[in-house]
């Protein structure tokens, strides 16, 4: 995701006041826990120093702006139904879980689609194998 330091950016570099980004969403997949603790850290020193200029926002305005922008929120029943997709994944593998790691699949689900289907298998576009850690694009 364009950003400068962790606050977020439109297209043409402008700032979007009161947006922020930190971790693998705001550097790209590297680093390990540490790197990130780190640089949430310095992400929230930016907002601090940013608080008393921020703009004051209704709650719903998120989901307006994601929306504004092709990318709709997933709701809590989104979540929902991509965490009892991955748990059934897991359980026909004797695992608590399978992580599904492909955004169209996530997307998929977090809308009220199907499952992917199959067995799990490395490198997979659908499903990854893992117990828990996995990685994940910079953006959808």
């Amino acid at each position: 995701m364009a950003n400068d330091k962790g606050r977020v950016q439109e297209a043409d570099g402008t700032v979007c006041p009161g947006e922020y980004v930190s971790g693998w969403l705001g550097r790209g997949p590297t680093g390990v826990i540490g790197s990130n603790r780190h640089h949430s850290a310095d992400v929230v020193a930016l907002l601090l120093a940013d608080l008393e200029t921020l703009p004051v926002r209704r709650s719903a305005d998120l989901a307006e702006i994601l929306a504004r922008r092709g990318r709709p929120a997933t709701d809590l029943a989104g979540w929902d139904r991509i965490d009892a997709a991955e748990r059934r994944l897991g359980a026909e593998h004797g695992r608590e879980r399978t992580k599904i790691t492909s955004w169209p699949a996530l997307l998929r689900l977090a809308r009220g689609g199907d499952a992917p289907a199959g067995p799990p298998v490395p490198g997979a576009d659908d499903v990854g194998t893992d117990s828990g850690a996995h990685a994940e694009p910079a953006s959808p």
